[in-house]
C-alpha cells in the first residue's frame, strides 16, 4: 500500500464524512485503495493542489469550496484579521439561536453566518457516530484559557463560532473514556467540513470545535 493509501486508511472516518456530506467526487465507496489514491491525485492536480493522493485539510477545504450548500461560507477564516472580516469584532456579534438535534426542542446561540451549517453538521455527526452530546455550549465572551496567548486573546466562543460538546465528559487530553474519542466519527464530520477540532491540538482540548483556524 502506498503512503497516501495508508494515510487515507487512517482517515477513513473523514472520508466517510465527506461521502455523507455529499462532497465525495470519487469512487462510490470511501475505501482506501490504490484506485482511490489515483483518483484523488488526478482531482487534486486538476484543482491546482499538490497531487499526493492523500485527503487532508487542503483537499477538504477545496471540496468545501466546490460542493458546499448555498448559504454556507465557502472558506473558514484563518487568523484574527480574517475572523474579524468574516464574523465581525468581539462585542459586535449578535448571535442567533439555532435548533439542535431533531425533535429535542433545544437551541443554542450561534453566529448568524453558521445558522444553517452548524445544526446540520451537528445532526449528521450525531447520526453517523451514534453519540448525541447532552450539553452543547457555544456563545461565551471570554479570554482564552490555554494554548496560544492564554488570558490575552479572546476565545473563539466570543464570536459564537465554536462549541464545546459535553465539557464534563470530554475533558482536556483526549482521554480514552471521552465519548468524542470513543465515537471518532463525530469530530470527523466537522474536520471534513473544514472546522478545527481541539482534539487535534498539541495540548488537546477534546470538547472544543470551531469554525475557523486558530490565531
Amino acid at each position: 500500500m502506498s503512503q497516501a493509501a495508508a494515510y487515507n486508511e487512517r482517515h477513513q472516518h473523514e472520508l466517510h464524512a465527506l461521502q455523507a456530506l455529499g462532497w465525495w467526487p470519487w469512487q462510490s465507496r470511501a475505501v482506501a485503495s490504490e484506485q482511490l489514491v489515483s483518483e484523488v491525485a488526478d482531482w487534486q492536480r486538476a484543482q491546482g493542489l499538490t497531487p499526493d493522493g492523500a485527503c487532508g485539510p487542503a483537499t477538504w477545504q477545496r471540496l468545501r469550496e466546490t460542493h458546499l450548500p448555498r448559504g454556507w461560507l465557502p472558506r473558514l477564516p484563518r487568523g484574527l484579521a480574517e475572523i474579524e472580516r468574516t464574523y465581525g469584532k468581539v462585542g459586535e456579534v449578535r448571535p442567533t439561536r439555532a435548533p439542535i438535534f431533531a425533535g429535542s426542542g433545544r437551541a443554542v446561540p450561534i453566529h448568524p453566518a453558521l445558522a444553517d451549517e452548524f445544526p446540520r453538521l451537528l445532526q449528521l455527526a450525531a447520526e453517523l457516530s451514534g453519540y448525541t452530546p447532552a450539553d452543547i455550549q457555544t456563545y461565551n465572551v471570554r479570554r482564552k484559557r490555554g494554548g496560544d496567548n492564554p488570558g490575552t486573546a479572546y476565545s473563539t466562543h466570543s464570536w459564537a463560532i465554536a462549541f464545546d460538546a459535553d465539557p464534563s465528559r470530554n475533558p482536556w487530553g483526549n482521554k480514552p473514556s471521552s465519548p468524542l474519542i470513543q465515537h471518532p466519527q463525530f469530530l470527523a464530520v466537522f474536520r471534513a467540513a473544514g472546522w478545527r477540532c481541539g482534539a487535534d491540538w498539541t495540548t488537546p482540548d477534546t470538547m472544543h470545535v470551531q469554525a475557523c483556524w486558530g490565531y
